[in-house]
């Protein structure tokens, strides 16, 4: 409500008035924009006027794109649903965030100077939105979009090539960075109306036998384990099955467990806890033939199944190192899809129809002809299994 006046005495009018707002005054006082980043700057001016105008981003005063960059439009639809607005930025793994907006009408347009070099980086773009949004990315150099999409994230660029991973939305690895397929999705089949968690993967890792068949003293043979992604703490020996074979080579399936002094607990991504391993392998004159398979596998869902090498074995200490192949875990490794003999989880190891996996033992009889409990590990035995194969095994502690 402020008002003043200034007066002369030369005069009864009034030389100034105004109210609580500034002015300036004198003949020789030039108004403008001050500020030499903006595209109206004045050099002459005394006094700043607030006119000041600057250009958008990555754009000269003329509105031109600086070099290095184009013009690009990003036009969508479907932005808006339920009150729920659209987030939409693109960022590069190089440099940086390259755009960002928050698109709070239902459909429109936004031009903006881009890098022209988009195929230098790697580029995702990451949207938050309804699902009926749409979107497309334009040049003033073509009438066919450069970048169509939904509401689904996205990567394009030439450095993207080698970023390689699962690319199935479905499978329980989907990797959303990925632009190429490596084999290794792990997609659960709608028959089964498994979870995704139910099946873990494991990395390949190492393995170390200490005092394999007791050669080097009477302590108790160990096994430990190691990968980058789990671990399995030493587990003892337990007891083991020998059984020979029609062609003279004699199978092998040796217990490994927790006890006094081991505690045979693995550690990884998707389980902890203690668990059993099992080691399975065929000798010929003392020498291991074919594959070495190793199992995992608690009183729960857990199981692992993979096969191995053994990469040395030092005799003067009875120790073997070897090698674990990378596999999968979980109830999926149980479902055979294709019926290739093949859990679905374990697809990429290399245990065949055929192989010791297959068969399932249905009863366990002594050499009287009795039935015995199948949890029971001592002494002679005859194995009865659903293939209809028989076989004789002694079991040792």
């Amino acid at each position: 409500g402020l008002e003043w006046s200034i007066y002369s005495p030369l005069s009864d009018d009034p030389f100034l008035t105004g109210t609580n707002e500034s002015i300036v005054m004198g003949s020789e006082c030039i108004m403008g924009c001050m500020d030499m980043d903006a595209c109206n700057y004045d050099s002459s001016a005394q006094m700043d006027d607030g006119s000041c105008e600057y250009a958008d981003a990555n754009a000269d005063c003329n509105g031109d794109c600086l070099e290095g960059y184009t013009e690009l439009t990003l036009m969508w639809s479907g932005a808006v649903a339920d009150t729920m607005m659209t987030n939409f930025s693109v960022s590069g793994s190089i440099n940086g965030e390259l755009y960002s907006a928050t698109l709070d009408t239902d459909s429109g347009s936004m031009t903006e100077c881009w890098m022209t070099d988009l195929q230098a980086d790697c580029f995702s773009i990451e949207i938050e939105g309804p699902d009926g949004l749409e979107w497309s990315i334009y040049s003033p150099l073509s009438d066919d979009p450069f970048l169509t999409g939904t509401n689904e994230s996205m990567v394009f660029g030439s450095q993207c090539l080698e970023i390689w991973g699962c690319t199935d939305l479905e499978a329980c690895n989907y990797n959303e960075l990925a632009t190429d397929d490596d084999g290794s999705c792990v997609v659960p089949t709608f028959e089964n109306n498994i979870q995704c968690d139910e099946c873990c993967m494991y990395s390949v890792g190492a393995w170390t036998h200490v005092n394999a068949f007791y050669l080097a003293s009477s302590d108790t043979p160990t096994l430990s384990a190691f990968a980058e992604n789990w671990e399995l703490s030493s587990a003892a020996f337990l007891y083991s099955e020998e059984t020979i074979n029609e062609d003279g080579s004699v199978s092998t399936t040796s217990w490994f467990g927790a006890d006094s002094d081991n505690s045979s607990m693995l550690t990884g991504d998707c389980y902890n806890g203690q668990i059993t391993l099992v080691l399975i392998f065929k000798t010929i004159d003392n020498n291991i033939v074919g594959d070495i398979v190793i199992k995992m596998f608690d009183d729960g869902d857990m199981y692992f199944e993979t096969i191995t090498s053994v990469d040395s074995f030092d005799l003067t200490t009875a120790t073997m190192t070897g090698t674990i192949e990378a596999g999968n875990s979980g109830t999926l490794i149980m479902v055979d899809s294709d019926g290739n003999g093949v859990g679905d989880c374990d697809e990429s190891t290399s245990i065949q129809e055929g192989s010791v996996s297959d068969r399932k033992l249905i009863k366990k009889i002594n050499l009287l002809g009795q039935e015995v409990e199948i949890s029971n590990k001592r002494g002679v035995s005859l194995y009865i299994y659903d293939d209809g194969t028989v076989e004789k095994k002694n079991q040792l502690r």
